[in-house]
């Protein structure tokens, strides 16, 4: 599957964050939970780059992307992949920074913005 579909949403929006994996020029991995998940369409997702360095750094170094996001009461979910880009201005941007404001966060560093190229789920014995 390489849509974000409804039943995507659904869980995203039950549980209400995510894991990003990302890895340097080098292939040193890296982990980071995400709250701020937004999903644009079927083939996008977005989310605030507020506290990571780990995470910014090595989007900047190789943009190749995961999100994990799971459901623990059903053991399932799903993992996205994708190629992300970094914006720091833009329409986008500054509505994400106001949505982050009115939440009581500071202005994201950068708003991410992922062009998923693969959706897979992780339910055990899923595909």
């Amino acid at each position: 599957m390489d849509m974000i579909t409804d039943d995507v949403k659904k869980v995203l929006e039950k549980i209400g964050w995510g894991s990003v994996a990302t890895a340097s020029k080098d292939g040193v991995p890296n982990v980071s939970p995400k709250g701020s998940f937004k999903i644009v369409d079927e083939q996008t997702i977005q989310f605030a780059d507020i506290f990571s360095e780990h995470t910014r750094k090595n989007l900047m170094e190789n943009p190749k992307v995961a999100i994990d996001i799971v459901d623990a009461e059903t053991a399932s979910g799903y993992q996205l992949k994708g190629t992300a880009t970094l914006a720091d201005s833009g329409p986008a941007y500054d509505a994400a920074k106001e949505e982050l404001a009115g939440m009581g966060f500071p202005a994201p560093k950068n708003l991410v913005t992922v062009a998923v190229t693969g959706v897979y789920s992780v339910k055990p014995g899923g595909s």
